[in-house]
């Protein structure tokens, strides 16, 4: 399915704006994360400089969810409606969604290894070959922000893989009451795992899929709710507190203690985040408040940019730093203060970032995407069945993961 460059004209059963708002919050806060930051450099603006540093993080664990709650939507809704799922299709469709960027992305960081000073192909491979075969997150590379994407691959294998396992030969329906579960077995194993090393005086190493795919699959479990479940996901969106409840437990993120992250703290985040999700997608967009505000323009300018979020945090770090560096020579021509010099450098760190990967996402993205769709289109969903006034919390997942 073609996406549109404009949220606002993207047909209303592909996308959910609640959901690309998320994304583009995310990418935001990873943006954030990787921003220069000189100690001492910001002046007076130190606490806000601190602030995106401390909690950017937190941004990956939102797309961990995210990927979570849509991958496992998908299959969900292709249960439902066929009483199984093509998993060859599901893998092609993975293939084709995320690889040509990602080898894109992988042959450039070789190339330029190779053609540094002192450089060489040899090196280049020594680098860079975990990427080539998705262990990045267990070997990290030069680019070592796409540990992520390691991890989101391999969710991606052993999601499809165990509802195999679990509606193999037997009603999906009957079957499929095992994920929750599931899912929770996975979510205390991971925090009983990271706890114990810690606690045993070993690093985590959080990268490692098995310490953060709890993550993952609590999204999955959020999706399970909402295919069978959807009382119980719209009772707790109905809450006043559950929004103040997600921020509050995302706070404690800022705490720099090892210990406190591996044992409790990557947990409350994912928690925190579910929250809001669940919040954030009840909300129609036009009503009330909050909906309201989801029609305007920096609104819809932050769901533009989640649009991209794949392209733009693939490369992001080149990007922006070609605009912090052209930043940093344009006020070599100004005695600018600090405040003023960490203002400049960071916005363009970040407007460079998501420029450049917007422009990857129209080159390269889009292109693939529509292939994938003429090559291997979804199956026939229920989503065309649907009424057009239907509330977001009550709309197929599908409709909501066009692009995944």
């Amino acid at each position: 399915m073609q996406r549109s460059s404009v949220v606002g004209a993207a047909p209303a059963s592909t996308r959910l704006l609640q959901l690309d708002l998320l994304r583009g919050f995310a990418i935001f806060a990873v943006l954030g994360m990787h921003s220069p930051s000189e100690p001492g450099g910001s002046g007076l603006l130190r606490p806000i400089d601190s602030f995106i540093h401390r909690y950017g993080w937190t941004g990956v664990d939102l797309f961990f969810v995210l990927s979570g709650f849509l991958i496992g939507g998908l299959l969900f809704t292709e249960l439902r409606q066929h009483g199984n799922f093509d998993a060859r299709r599901f893998f092609l469709r993975r293939a084709l969604r995320i690889w040509p960027s990602f080898y894109v992305f992988v042959a450039f960081v070789f190339i330029q290894i190779a053609l540094e000073p002192g450089g060489s192909i040899k090196a280049a491979w020594a680098s860079m070959w975990p990427a080539l075969v998705h262990i990045q997150n267990f070997i990290l590379c030069p680019r070592d922000h796409l540990w992520s994407l390691a991890v989101e691959e391999h969710f991606y294998a052993l999601l499809p893989l165990f509802l195999l396992v679990v509606t193999r030969n037997k009603n999906a329906r009957a079957g499929i009451k095992a994920v929750p579960l599931a899912c929770i077995i996975i979510c205390v194993s991971s925090v009983a795992l990271r706890s114990l090393l810690v606690l045993t005086g070993h690093a985590s190493g959080r990268t490692q899929t098995y310490m953060c795919i709890d993550a993952l699959f609590f999204g999955v479990n959020l999706a399970y709710l909402k295919s069978y479940r959807p009382d119980v996901l719209a009772d707790v969106a109905r809450r006043k507190w559950t929004l103040l409840v997600g921020f509050l437990l995302i706070l404690p993120a800022g705490v720099r203690s090892t210990v406190f992250l591996d044992m409790v703290g990557y947990t409350m985040v994912y928690l925190g985040y579910a929250l809001i999700l669940i919040h954030i997608v009840s909300i129609k967009p036009g009503e009330g408040r909050w909906g309201g505000w989801m029609l305007t323009w920096p609104a819809r300018l932050v769901a533009a940019i989640g649009v991209n979020s794949y392209s733009i945090y693939l490369w992001h770090r080149d990007a922006g730093w070609l605009g912090y560096d052209a930043s940093k020579w344009l006020l070599r021509l100004g005695q600018p203060s600090p405040e003023i010099r960490w203002l400049c450098n960071t916005v363009a760190f970040m407007v460079a970032g998501i420029i450049g990967g917007s422009i990857i996402d129209k080159v390269i993205e889009q292109p693939t995407q529509r292939i994938r769709a003429k090559l291997f289109p979804a199956r026939p969903s229920v989503q065309a069945a649907l009424p057009a006034t239907a509330s977001p919390a009550l709309l197929s997942t599908e409709q909501s993961s066009a692009v995944e």
